[in-house]
């Protein structure tokens, strides 16, 4: 994103320009941020080779794995639906099965970022999951 070429990805430097200078800590393949289960970035690649999505663990309302992009919304999710501006339909593809085995195997709320019909039925700030 902060490439020569960063207009061919779509992206625009000056909207996140304070990024330059921030902390960053790479990651390769799933990382326990905290050693104990509670936050899981879960690697999903296909959107873009970095995609991860999230597992959160909380107290009241269980395991709740946010998808990011890996499947825009329940239909794509259900019918393995690859977008066409994905950097790989067949990562994606993987990433999808992937997250509905950690889904099934956690009992875990799959939220999917583009889902409106979803998200409508969420609490939003300042509610909030615990």
């Amino acid at each position: 994103m902060f490439g020569k070429d960063f207009s061919t990805f779509g992206y625009a430097p000056l909207l996140y320009d304070c990024l330059r200078q921030a902390r960053l800590e790479l990651m390769d393949g799933d990382v326990d941020l905290f050693g104990d289960g509670s936050v899981r970035v879960i690697s999903t690649p296909g959107h873009t080779p970095g995609h991860c999505s999230l597992l959160v663990r909380l107290a009241g309302s269980g395991a709740v794995l946010l998808s990011g992009d890996a499947a825009h919304d329940r239909y794509n999710m259900a019918h393995r639906c690859v977008p066409t501006m994905n950097a790989s339909a067949e990562a994606t593809l993987t990433s999808m099965e992937r997250i509905a085995a950690i889904v099934d195997a956690e009992r875990a709320q799959l939220w999917l970022n583009h889902d409106t019909a979803q998200s409508a039925g969420l609490a939003h700030a300042p509610a909030y999951f615990d």
